[in-house]
Order: structure tokens, then C-alpha cells, then sequence
């Protein structure tokens, strides 16, 4: 008969104090309480942050909760759709900062606060090629890109990111993707389902995330499929559990959260991704349909969401479900 031991490798620790170096899983006996724990996870939950003073939608988003930036995208006021405007979120509120040079909505952005990149986007009419840099204080114009394109993802950092899929002039979906080493666009390897209506994003330029968004059928067939980055292929992984077209994203490849899309209450919904495999966690108190995803919610950090339709200036701060020590007990 196999013991404990047998399995797990290892024996349950009996111990006098709790121990300070616990990881996730572990188990074990303290002699004082005379209790047997487990480090298990917490629940994740959201809460109001402070509001944009600006409407936003589908716009490019960079940085982190306590530290992040917004700009452009369609505020459903102006005669073209879309707005300059930006700002910067500093955990607590959001305060205006320096215009964009052109006025898109729908373009991608990554990066932090001090040092993202927008790209892309639509015009109305017409799609553009432009890159645009911020440093913290100003917008100043970056490489091209070669596909112009909206409703893509990006992800990275200002001098490593990655730009995939999206609308082409005059509107075919595309599977092209390209890297962005801070001064020009490279042509990298095709994803492997062309999508665009804003898919979610999250990584490295050798650790990336792709999910969700639309392809060119009616209705689109690519809401939950799944595609991870290594700095050269795309591969296809297990798909998410909920459809997400218009999505929001943030985190890693192997510690992320995306959501959002349409039609209600799909706009409500988040899962988790741990680099394998996803999980539901809790939903947003607002429903979102092209909003902006920052930070990293993981178990020790955290991350935002912020404008999209239909409340294009609320804000909502996600904290994620950090490690908690839990006493095992018979009933």
C-alpha cells in the first residue's frame, strides 16, 4: 500500500511555529496550536478606483495599477469618434496629461508610464501606420509599422513589444504579427487564427498571451481560442473557458487575467490564466467591451481595468487571490 511519503515525496512537517517560507501547497503540523494547515489561495475580488475625466474606448493602455496610462480611443463625442486625450493613474486618481499627436481610436498600446508606445488605429476614416512614443511627459513619432491595422493586441515593453492581428485596410482580419526594438517594426511569424475586435494580450516579447477576439466569420469562431508567444512561434494552447471579443488583459504568461467582451454578461466575466490552464475568478462590478487591462494580478501584485463601453470612465481595481494559511479540520 502506498504511504503519504510514497506519493508526495515528502513527510508533513511537524513544526512548533508556523513556518515563514511557505509555498503554495504546502502542509503542515503545528505542535503549539496542535492544528494541521495548509497555504492554499485566497479569493480574488474588484474595487472602484478613481474615474477617467475623459471618456475613453478602445484605447492604448500602458503601465501598472499604481502607475498607468491611457490614451486616445473613441470617447463618442467628436465628430471623428476618437480624442488626443491622455492620462496618467497614480493609484488613486487619474490627472490629465500631454495630448497625442493623432487623433485614432482602436490602436495598441503597451509599455509603462514613462516609457509606452501606441500604434495603429483607426482614423475614421482610414487605418494608420503611425507609431507614437511616450516618455512620461511627451508624445513624439516612432518607427511604422508595415501591416496598418486596429483592434489588434500588443504587449511588452516600449523597446520590446510585440503588435499581432487586427483589421487591414480596407478591412480583412490579419494574422500578421511584428516586433518593436524601440526604433522600428520588424515582420515576425503569423499567428495561427487571424482575429481582431480587440483580443487580449499579455507577456513578454519571449513570453506572450493571445486570446479572444473575432475572426472574419459570422459569428466569429475564435472567441476562446488561445495562443502563447516565444519570442519566434506562435503555438495554439488550450483554449479559455469564456467566449472574449473586445477584451481587456494584463499579466504574464504564466500569472494572467482577461475579460470583458459582448454581449452582457460576458462583460462582466475574468478568468485567470496560470500558463496552462483557465479558471474563472470574480467578475467586474461593470460590464466592459473594449476596455484596458494593467499590471500584474498575481498572488502577491495586482491590476486594473479601466474605461471600454458602455462606462467609458470607470475604473475598477483588481487584487488578486493571494496565499492564505488555512487550518485542515474533520468537519
Amino acid at each position: 500500500m502506498a504511504t503519504y511519503y510514497d506519493i508526495f515525496g515528502q513527510k508533513v512537517q511537524y513544526l512548533s511555529s508556523d513556518p515563514s517560507d511557505v509555498q503554495i501547497g504546502q502542509v503542515w503540523y503545528n505542535s503549539t496550536s496542535n492544528t494541521a494547515k495548509v497555504q492554499g489561495l485566497g479569493t480574488a475580488s474588484w474595487s472602484t478606483g478613481g474615474s477617467l475625466n475623459t471618456q475613453h474606448n478602445a484605447a492604448a493602455a500602458a503601465g501598472t495599477q499604481t502607475a498607468a496610462l491611457v490614451a486616445g480611443g473613441n470617447d463618442g463625442l467628436t465628430p471623428n469618434y476618437s480624442t488626443v486625450n491622455s492620462e496618467e493613474y497614480n493609484g488613486t486618481a487619474w490627472t490629465e496629461g500631454n495630448n497625442r499627436n493623432i487623433s485614432v481610436y482602436s490602436a495598441i498600446g503597451t509599455g509603462s508610464q514613462t516609457a509606452a508606445l501606441a500604434a495603429g488605429g483607426n482614423l475614421y476614416p482610414g487605418i494608420t501606420n503611425a507609431t507614437e512614443e511616450y516618455d512620461g511627459t511627451s508624445w513624439t513619432a516612432g518607427g511604422t509599422i508595415n501591416t496598418a491595422t486596429e483592434t489588434g493586441i500588443g504587449f511588452g515593453i516600449l523597446t520590446a513589444a510585440v503588435k499581432a492581428g487586427g483589421y487591414i485596410s480596407p478591412g480583412p482580419v490579419t494574422n500578421s504579427s511584428e516586433e518593436y526594438d524601440g526604433t522600428s517594426w520588424t515582420a515576425g511569424n503569423s499567428i495561427n487564427t487571424a482575429r481582431s475586435e480587440q483580443p487580449g494580450g499579455f507577456g513578454t516579447l519571449t513570453a506572450g498571451v493571445m486570446f479572444g477576439g473575432g475572426g472574419a466569420g459570422t459569428p466569429p469562431t475564435v472567441a476562446t481560442t488561445v495562443e502563447e508567444y516565444d519570442g519566434t512561434n506562435w503555438s495554439t494552447v488550450n483554449n479559455s473557458s469564456v467566449d472574449h471579443s473586445g477584451a481587456w488583459a494584463c499579466g504574464t504568461q504564466t500569472d494572467g487575467v482577461g475579460g470583458g467582451g459582448t454581449p452582457a454578461p460576458l462583460g462582466l466575466a475574468a478568468e485567470l490564466y496560470d500558463g496552462t490552464s483557465w479558471s474563472t475568478t470574480a467578475n467586474l462590478a461593470t460590464p466592459r467591451h473594449y476596455g484596458n487591462g494593467l499590471g500584474t494580478p498575481s498572488t502577491t501584485s495586482a491590476g486594473l481595468v479601466s474605461a471600454g463601453e458602455p462606462s467609458r470612465v470607470v475604473t475598477e481595481e483588481f487584487t488578486g487571490p493571494g496565499p492564505v494559511t488555512q487550518t485542515i479540520s474533520s468537519s
